[in-house]
């Protein structure tokens, strides 16, 4: 017994004299992974990862720019790059079959049916600008009238067909009988080939989840509503 204990003790100080001789070692600070906030929970995703043919990359949106990481398969990070924002909002990234899509917004306080409210980006692999969308309100229509977007919302994509779907939520124009405006689901479309997109279902129900899909060529929208007061399933 006292032999083991000498042996492990013997050991320890091995260990100890390697380490204080090795000398500490910092890591270059341009190949640490970003810290990110962890520490609330969003209905918005606000950082990716994506698997690549030689590794990872992480999307994640931090100081008002997207942040892009690269790593290994052993996930050390092998470079970084960072693509400012162009409009004030954060909305999400999406993995595409033609490139990374972004998408952001911007508030309308002034309740202008022209105002853009929702762009959508098209980058290549390198992060080249292919394409955009510009998204406005629906004029005339209530229900799809874009005061704040993505208001209590996920923005979640998908797509299919040569189109992209974008599942998100906003807060309507200012409702006078109640002093606010009303909240509730905004789904966009978006042609991949033209780059043109334009609101194609909304209400303002007060929905407060919301998921996109496709299987088995259909698209179905997750959506939890307090308007319906249901969780509800549709396919398009």
């Amino acid at each position: 017994m006292k032999r083991e204990k000498s042996r492990i003790v013997l050991w320890c100080l091995l260990l100890l004299v390697l380490l204080f001789s090795a000398g500490r070692v910092k890591a270059a600070e341009n190949l640490l992974p970003t810290a990110w906030d962890n520490r609330g929970v969003y209905l918005k995703r606000y950082s990716d990862l994506v698997s690549l043919d030689d590794g990872y990359m992480r999307v994640f949106y931090k100081d008002k720019a997207v942040q892009v990481e690269y790593y290994d398969n052993d996930l050390n990070v092998k470079s970084k790059k960072q693509i400012p924002l162009e409009l004030e909002l954060w909305g999400g990234f999406y993995h595409g079959s033609d490139g990374y899509y972004l998408v952001e917004g911007q508030n309308n306080e002034e309740e202008d049916d022209a105002k853009e409210v929702i762009r959508v980006i098209r980058y290549d692999r390198n992060w080249q600008k292919t394409g955009t969308a510009h998204i406005t309100s629906v004029a005339g229509d209530e229900f799809g009238s874009v005061r704040y977007p993505f208001d209590y919302g996920c923005v979640e994509m998908a797509e299919i067909n040569g189109i992209l779907y974008i599942a998100t939520a906003h807060e309507g124009y200012v409702d006078p009988s109640v002093g606010q405006g009303h909240q509730g689901l905004l789904v966009i479309a978006v042609d991949q080939q033209t780059m043109t997109g334009e609101i194609i279902d909304n209400d303002l129900w007060h929905s407060f989840a919301q998921y996109v899909k496709v299987r088995d060529n259909q698209l179905y929208l997750l959506e939890q509503s307090e308007g319906s007061r249901c969780t509800m399933l549709s396919r398009y």
